[in-house]
């Protein structure tokens, strides 16, 4: 069951809108720590079941370019995603269920429940604790595993290798949940919190095949170290997970980021709310064809980035196949971003980023021209190419002295820093802290072209003279199908 993503950017006028090695037991080598840039993003082992996180990586780099100390403080009290307002309704998990119904109560497995059903069955699962499982099942159509009406059953971790066509909506987890090979599956209203523990929270590994078409849906993903990790083996793109959609879903940020790729394509993170994290927010490191619009990202002062695009290589990650894992066609739009004191946005060796209508409130965007390498020496890309802004207000451009700028720099707001056609300096203003409406130089000061959405952060149809950033503002509701 192929579902149809929205990835391409021009899809955005629409209403809807490891690092880690190639195996747990590969022989590593001593990283060059004079180039190590971000060792965070690192992976030692991202298939292994207990200890998936790099505990111990290397000290960070001295040399980093300083934070902006000037960000903002976070407006903790609108934690509720306020997209609600947004008038197009929630994405749904698709048509309803009219199989047989099938009930799980605590003491029965999962497994036993799904070795009884067919396509279009239903699992009614009670409330109570269930022990981690791993699952084998594929289904030539989905069949929905839902909590029982008012009861909260909490899993303690799940594993699915190879398993197809399934539909859980209704259900926590406080252990990992980890996909291998496994393909159309559906998390809707689902509750995963891993809290402090030193895990992953969501886990989507081709180690065992690629995981593809996975939807994330009105579900809170929380805590952990990398809260989503989509990693397994490195290698050729048509090799890395694929088809993965996160809409509409609320995310606190582990100690190490809210979502890594680590060899992922054709990804959609759209309409989610980020707040109160103790890391980064989306990291890239091997990955194509991404879409990172209409989210709202709260930082909250914590000094990592909101949004870091990277090739990673062995300076990262010392494993045979690095010169696969090059970011690339990634599309930033239509974010707001506050109080990330590490960066809003920044590019650490990419090709292709297309930036516009994001309003970056506190730090701004960053780049560093690094030069990736592979196990033989050879490099892999020098710095960042193929750079696009347009449209954005932010603080501040912070360009390494050997990145180009960008080669299409137009009608941004920017403090200090910026460049390009139509730049427009000072200081911002908004009309409020929550959405951070524009007011003054932003109004009706955007250019348009082939690649500039038609849409505001809320889903809003932009005006014919639009402004810049997020927000548009007096934009009428949205008319939805």
């Amino acid at each position: 069951m192929r579902r149809s993503l929205p990835i391409a950017f021009l899809a955005l006028t629409g209403c809807s809108g490891a690092i880690g090695g190639e195996s747990r037991d590969a022989a590593l080598t001593a990283p060059d720590a004079a180039v190590v840039v971000n060792p965070d993003a690192a992976v030692v082992n991202p298939d292994a079941a207990a200890t998936p996180n790099d505990a111990a990586a290397p000290p960070n780099d001295a040399a980093a370019p300083p934070n902006d100390a000037a960000a903002p403080p976070n407006d903790d009290a609108a934690t509720a995603n306020d997209d609600a307002a947004t008038a197009c309704p929630s994405p749904d998990a698709g048509a309803p269920f009219a199989g047989a119904i099938h009930m799980l109560a605590p003491g029965a497995t999962l497994r036993a429940a799904l070795a009884a059903a067919g396509p279009g069955d239903r699992v009614i699962v009670a409330g109570g604790s269930y022990p981690s499982e791993a699952l084998t099942q594929t289904f030539a159509a989905d069949v929905l595993i839902e909590a029982k009406s008012g009861e909260i059953p909490i899993f303690h971790g799940l594993s699915l290798t190879n398993v197809g066509h399934l539909v859980f909506r209704g259900i926590h987890f406080d252990g990992t949940v980890n996909f291998q090979g496994a393909h159309d599956i559906t998390f809707d209203g689902v509750d995963l919190d891993v809290g402090a523990q030193d895990i992953s929270g969501l886990e989507l590994f081709n180690s065992r095949g690629a995981t593809h078409d996975i939807r994330v849906i009105n579900s809170r993903i929380a805590g952990g170290a990398r809260t989503i990790f989509m990693g397994g083996r490195f290698g050729l793109e048509e090799t890395w997970n694929h088809h993965l959609e996160f809409r509409n879903n609320e995310f606190i940020c582990g100690t190490h980021n809210c979502f890594q790729l680590s060899g992922a394509r054709d990804v959609l993170i759209e309409d989610n709310h980020f707040h109160d994290p103790r890391g980064a927010g989306v990291l890239t490191a091997g990955a194509a064809r991404v879409v990172i619009s209409r989210n709202r990202m709260i930082g909250g002062g914590v000094m990592s980035p909101a949004i870091q695009l990277a090739t990673p290589g062995v300076e990262w990650d010392n494993y045979g196949g690095v010169e696969h894992m090059t970011s690339s066609d990634i599309t930033v739009a239509n974010n707001l971003i506050t109080g990330w004191a590490g960066g809003g946005i920044e590019l650490h060796a990419m090709v292709g980023a297309k930036i516009v209508y994001n309003t970056i409130v506190g730090a701004g965007l960053h780049t560093w021209r690094r030069s990736p390498h592979d196990q033989q020496g050879n490099v892999i890309l020098v710095g960042n190419e193929d750079v696009r802004l347009w449209n954005n207000i932010m603080t501040s451009v912070s360009l390494d002295m050997g990145d180009p700028r960008p080669v299409f720099e137009s009608n941004n707001l920017v403090e200090r820093g910026g460049g390009g056609t139509a730049l427009i300096t000072g200081a911002a203003q908004f009309a409020d802290m929550i959405d951070f409406a524009p007011m003054g130089m932003a109004i009706d000061r955007a250019v348009v072209d082939a690649d500039t959405p038609l849409l505001d952060r809320r889903g809003r149809v932009r005006g014919a003279m639009p402004d810049l950033g997020a927000f548009e503002a007096g934009a009428p509701a949205p008319a939805c199908p």
